[in-house]
């Protein structure tokens, strides 16, 4: 069966819109006693033309239990201290051991 590269794409595109959908709607918090969630800030950006400065920088923030491998992933605007506390308030469950990817230990 021949599908061209434009259906594969809408229907990639629709699938990631169903999963974006179903996390946003089914907000679960990770963690809880005992449990360890990393968690690290990235920068997703994309060049103009594949060459040159980058247009657009998103950042995102992330948390997986290490040991349920439950995960989320929350887009900011500004990556500082006064962003990411109510992200791990929202996120992480109280009890839970948090582990900075950059290697900074914070225990709540």
């Amino acid at each position: 069966m021949f599908l061209s590269k434009i259906s594969l794409i809408d229907w990639k595109n629709f699938c990631r819109d169903i999963c974006a959908i179903h996390f946003v709607n089914n907000l679960q918090k990770v963690g809880g006693p005992g449990h360890i969630v990393e968690i690290d800030e990235s920068a997703f950006g994309k060049r103009k033309y594949n060459r040159g400065r980058l247009v657009k920088t998103q950042w995102e923030f992330d948390g997986v239990d290490i040991i349920t491998r439950q995960c989320f992933l929350v887009e900011i605007e500004k990556k500082d201290a006064a962003t990411s506390l109510p992200i791990n308030q929202n996120y992480i469950s109280p009890g839970t051991t948090i582990i900075r990817i950059s290697g900074v230990l914070i225990m709540t």
